[in-house]
């Protein structure tokens, strides 16, 4: 039975091997790393070997990228399983080469050595990506090579995820494959693929997500321990970090460059309160795989993702950072506005600006600010992905923060949450 393909493009799935099948195997001669990237060469030899005369119509070297996705969703208890298959990429190799057998005929005795050649490409051809978008960005990304996603085996500790932090419920696979045909049969009478993992570099100038939301925000209001007192409100901003750097190392891992990501802290107390004592501050780093049956039409979030839906699913995994002690942070005095007012006055006696006594009382209000800096170093040699959005599957990372403080006259700690996007990118061999 044919997969459905979610860009409309068929695909014949691998057939069981009959007792003519040839002994064919793959070998590679230039795979001295286990990632290959863009513009790598992918070069090796098909080998052929029979035990007796068999005839063949042609015989087809290709290189393959695929994508499979599948959801296990029950609606009003009834369950069910959803599944998608896509062929983004197919590459042919021609086999007009003197080795290739003499009247197409494979005859025992005889090795047939054929070699192939593929180059990687930066981008997809067009028809790789047929859906509906909502913008021409979204349509950009999924005409970029996504990387191998479900790459090593399941560690025996955690069946449900991979050494990349995916879900074993999709997988991005890309495979030089071998296909024989006979003169009788539509199928082939043999067909074997060797895996090859493959991590696109990314451009200075790509833009792999949505950046829309670049300045982060998070407004909370201080209050006592009891609930009882207002002390102040809080706002935390952020600026989106530059992105993480990947290269790869020899034995087919990835490093990341460190990055730093800065938080800004203003403080507006209710009449004289002082600011809130800063604690700790805790980083991790979340790891969300989108993956769907049903191709992405926007840069997918948490918001697409309901219990109503069937076609559909994220899976996270949060990786602890850093904890950093902020006691020795210290909180700056804004002057107030009627303080500003005031020394404007002082240096304008030609001024006839007046204002009643109660306004200017209401602007006796200071603000406190600080900043603190967050290291951003994640763990060396760990298969980490750069970010990247297909039609079906998608790898997008956030710093969670979580900032402890206390009130000043409160007894417990209370803590602020931010969640702010970072980007990786990935920059080929160290």
């Amino acid at each position: 039975m044919l997969c459905p393909n979610i860009c409309g493009v068929a695909s014949l799935p691998p057939l069981a091997l009959t007792s003519a099948t040839p002994n064919a195997w793959i070998e590679m001669i230039n795979s001295k790393d286990n990632i290959y990237t863009t513009s790598d060469e992918i070069c090796g030899y098909v080998n052929i070997e029979v035990e007796r005369e068999i005839p063949i119509d042609r015989i087809e070297i290709s290189f393959e990228g695929t994508s499979s996705t599948s959801l296990s969703r029950a609606i009003a208890f009834v369950p069910g399983r959803r599944e998608s298959f896509q062929r983004f990429l197919q590459l042919h190799q021609p086999t007009n080469e003197p080795n290739y057998p003499k009247f197409n005929t494979l005859v025992p005795g005889q090795r047939y050595k054929l070699p192939f050649t593929f180059v990687i490409p930066d981008h997809l051809l067009p028809h790789s990506c047929t859906h509906e978008t909502r913008n021409t960005s979204i349509k950009h990304a999924h005409l970029r090579l996504p990387p191998t996603l479900g790459n090593g085996p399941t560690p025996f500790w955690n069946l449900k995820s991979t050494p990349d932090d995916s879900p074993e419920m999709c997988r991005i696979q890309y495979a030089v494959r071998v296909q024989m045909y006979g003169h009788s049969s539509a199928q082939p009478i043999s067909d074997l693929t060797q895996d090859i993992r493959v991590i696109p570099t990314t451009a200075q100038n790509e833009k792999t997500e949505d950046l829309s939301t670049l300045y982060i925000l998070k407004e909370q209001s201080l209050t006592s321990s009891m609930g009882r007192k207002e002390h102040g409100h809080l706002e935390i901003s952020a600026i989106k970090p530059a992105p993480i750097t990947l290269t790869s190392t020899g034995s087919g891992s990835t490093n990341a460059s460190p990055t730093a990501l800065q938080l800004h802290l203003r403080f507006d107390p209710v009449k004289n309160e002082l600011p809130p004592r800063l604690s700790s501050l805790k980083c991790n780093l979340n790891t969300s795989t989108f993956y769907a049956t049903v191709p992405w039409e926007n840069y997918p979030s948490q918001a697409d993702i309901s219990p109503l839906q069937v076609d559909r699913e994220v899976y996270e995994k949060n990786m602890h950072l850093s904890t950093l002690d902020l006691s020795s942070v210290k909180w700056e005095k804004l002057p107030s506005f009627s303080a500003i007012y005031a020394n404007k006055l002082k240096n304008d006696d030609e001024s006839d600006i007046s204002f009643g006594e109660e306004q200017i009382e209401s602007w006796d209000q200071s603000s406190y600010t600080a900043t603190v800096t967050v290291p951003i170093i994640l763990p060396r040699k760990k298969d980490y992905l750069p970010t990247f959005h297909s039609c079906s599957v998608s790898r997008s990372y956030s710093l969670d923060i979580s900032l402890g403080y206390r009130v000043s006259s409160g007894i417990c700690g209370s803590s602020a949450d931010v969640n702010v996007p970072v980007e990786m990118i990935y920059a080929g061999k160290e």
